[in-house]
C-alpha cells in the first residue's frame, strides 16, 4: 500500500530531456462498488482493496490529477504516460470491465489537454472479461493517438519517436522481449530510450 501511495504522490515527476518534458502518472487502481460482481460474497482482503481504492479516489487521486495535468499544461509538455494498473480489476464481467476503463478514461482524458499514452498493468488484465476489455479499449486508443505499433506484437505494444529520441510502451501482460527488440532493431542510433512497462524491470 506504501508503495502504491509513493506512486501516486510523485506521479507528477517529469524527465526532462533537453528541449521537452513528459509527466508520468503511476498506479491509480480506479474501482467502483456499482460495477463490482458479487461484492457481498468478497473475501475479506479483497473487500479491504476495493475500500481502499475508493477512498483514495474520493481523498487524493482528484487532486494529484488535478496537479499532474496543471504542470501537464507547460508547453514543454508533449504528452504524459499512465505506467499501468489505471483500474483495479476484478470486476467480475466484461461489461463493468468496459465501464471501469471508460469511467477512468474520462477522468484522465477531461483533465490533460496533451496525448496520454498507457501500459497495461497485471490489475488491467485481471478478472473475467478484463483482457478482452482492455484489449479492445487500447487498440482503439493505440489507434487514434497515432502510435506506432509492430506486426511482431501479441499485445499492445507500441512506441513512439520525439526527434532523435525514443519511448516505448512495453505490454508485460501480453509481449515476449522480441517484440521490444524488434522495435529497437527497426530504430538504431537513438539518442535515448526511454522504457515504460508496469512490471519491475529489475526483481524487487
Amino acid at each position: 500500500m506504501v508503495f502504491v501511495f509513493l506512486l501516486l504522490t510523485f506521479s507528477a515527476l517529469v524527465f526532462a530531456n533537453e528541449n521537452y518534458e513528459v509527466v508520468l502518472l503511476g498506479d491509480l487502481h480506479y474501482d467502483a462498488e456499482d460495477i463490482r460482481v458479487g461484492v457481498d460474497k468478497l473475501p475479506g482482503y479483497r473487500k479491504r482493496e476495493m475500500q481502499r481504492n475508493i477512498q483514495a479516489w474520493q481523498k487524493n487521486i482528484p487532486a494529484v490529477l488535478d496537479a499532474a495535468s496543471t504542470y501537464a499544461a507547460k508547453p514543454s509538455v508533449l504528452f504524459t504516460v499512465q505506467c499501468g494498473d489505471i483500474t483495479q480489476g476484478d470486476e467480475g464481467s466484461y461489461e463493468f470491465s468496459v465501464e471501469s476503463f471508460n469511467r477512468v478514461l474520462e477522468q484522465v482524458d477531461s483533465r490533460f489537454q496533451i496525448p496520454l499514452h498507457f501500459v497495461r498493468g497485471n490489475h488491467d488484465v485481471r478478472g473475467i472479461g478484463k483482457r478482452k476489455a482492455s484489449d479492445e479499449i487500447l487498440a482503439a486508443r493505440i489507434a487514434k493517438q497515432n502510435l506506432n505499433t509492430i506486426e511482431k506484437s501479441a499485445g499492445t505494444t507500441c512506441y513512439k519517436v520525439i526527434g532523435k529520441d525514443l519511448f516505448l510502451f512495453y505490454d508485460s501482460e501480453a509481449d515476449s522481449l522480441g517484440t521490444a527488440r524488434a522495435i529497437l532493431k527497426k530504430h538504431p542510433g537513438m539518442r535515448h530510450i526511454f522504457l515504460v512497462t508496469h512490471l519491475p524491470v529489475v526483481p524487487c
